[in-house]
């Protein structure tokens, strides 16, 4: 059974996660250059591709449930109660997430005058040109709400504002939580998704430059609750989730993959079944938010494995080991900072070094796909050292640190 221990102590495997999260998203972004007729393509590279394609979308709502999941974590060690306060809180999810954010944004712009400024027919485009409202909208996090500033300085961008609003949520969670019980927080975090939609539908009516689709936080801060009750489920010493946990752990392994065959066989049929996309008003795409609930909780139950898999005589340990490879985890650690830098380097990297060269389409993509993405991986490296950790020592050095930043990176990736 998961003890105080194992909640005091990191855990690797959050750190992996993310590496590979981030990882699948520059792959994502980097196979978005293909522009070649995809129907042409035969066996594993069809499927690769399109895996790449959508896998993408899939590491958003990993990083939202790995979000929730790893704040609840300092919350269940505090007693229910937000260590030092709302304000600290805010403070210190400032201090963590804005400053580099704002000099990504800032060393985006100044590539975007320098050399990546023209339209080259890739996914970049949307980034480009830059105006200063879309300047304006970065600046305060309201980007996503608008079509022509959703993608514009740095098509990544969109979800910092969603994760942002979602910490605005966080205490008033907690304090629902604390109040009612998880099950009931999980039903208002649908209630507020369900009401961001029609708001953002209203909106669009009399003003079409509103994106009614992605902007806001529906279905993402389900998908942050679902992770918040993954934790709950994992280190809790409340009664159920001590009951929950021995059940699980009583059951074979047999039973444990059958568990997690049959969650993925209801989510690809309701894949199947919603591939036709349901639609209300033609405008909220229901059978999406349907999948993005699906997957935010498998992932929630991906990460309730995993973290009652942390003892050494767990016959599921194994899959913690194979988490917990150092350069993984080392990747992990500055996840962010790919996030953040990735796009306008794989632009710079395919405008400037691939297409010279001169390859045909295919190869110039997997080119830039298994060379780009490790210079990307140091480059992003070097962005941390120079504009991520600085505010991270920042924090130390003023003894604002927490469990809650310990254990919690920002989680926000984009597709």
């Amino acid at each position: 059974m998961v003890n105080q221990k194992q909640l005091n102590s990191h855990l690797n495997f959050l750190d992996s996660i993310r590496a590979l999260a981030a990882v699948l998203v520059v792959l994502h972004h980097g196979i978005l250059y293909y522009s070649g007729n995809m129907n042409t393509l035969l066996g594993i590279e069809k499927i690769l591709i399109k895996f790449l394609i959508v896998g993408g979308h899939y590491a958003v709502n990993m990083f939202i449930v790995l979000s929730g999941f790893s704040l609840m974590l300092a919350v269940i060690k505090n007693n229910y109660v937000l260590k030092d306060g709302m304000k600290i809180f805010f403070k210190r999810r400032f201090i963590r997430i804005v400053p580099p954010y704002y000099l990504a944004m800032l060393i985006s712009i100044l590539l975007i005058w320098l050399c990546i400024g023209d339209k080259t027919g890739s996914h970049w485009d949307s980034s480009i040109p830059v105006s200063s409202s879309g300047i304006f909208r970065h600046v305060f996090f309201i980007h996503d709400f608008f079509e022509n500033s959703f993608n514009s300085i740095n098509y990544s961008f969109w979800s910092v504002a969603v994760e942002f609003r979602i910490y605005l949520f966080f205490p008033f969670l907690i304090w629902i939580w604390r109040k009612t019980g998880p099950l009931s927080t999980l039903l208002v975090s649908f209630l507020i998704a369900f009401i961001g939609s029609i708001l953002n539908i209203y909106i669009h009516h009399y003003y079409s430059t509103i994106d009614s689709l992605f902007t806001g936080i529906s279905p993402y801060i389900v998908l942050f609750t679902l992770g918040m009750l993954a934790a709950e489920m994992s280190f809790s010493q409340n009664g159920k989730a001590i009951k929950m946990r021995l059940l699980y752990q009583g059951a074979s392994s047999y039973y444990k993959m059958l568990y997690l065959f049959i969650f993925l066989m209801i989510f690809v049929l309701v894949k199947l079944l919603t591939k036709e996309s349901l639609t209300l008003g033609n405008e909220i795409f229901i059978s999406s938010r349907i999948i993005d609930i699906l997957t935010g909780c498998l992932f929630a139950y991906i990460l309730f494995i995993y973290s009652t898999s942390t003892e050494k005589n767990s016959h599921t340990y194994w899959m913690v080991k194979l988490l917990s490879w150092k350069p993984l985890v080392f990747i992990g650690t500055f996840s962010y900072s790919i996030y953040l830098i990735h796009a306008p380097l794989l632009q710079i990297l395919f405008q400037y070094i691939i297409t010279p060269l001169s390859l045909s389409m295919p190869i110039s993509v997997y080119v830039l796909l298994l060379l780009g993405t490790p210079a990307v991986i140091v480059l992003s490296y070097l962005f941390f050292l120079l504009c991520e950790r600085p505010f991270l020592m920042l924090r130390k050095k003023r003894n604002t640190l927490s469990t809650t930043d310990a254990i919690s990176n920002p989680s926000i990736i984009a597709t």
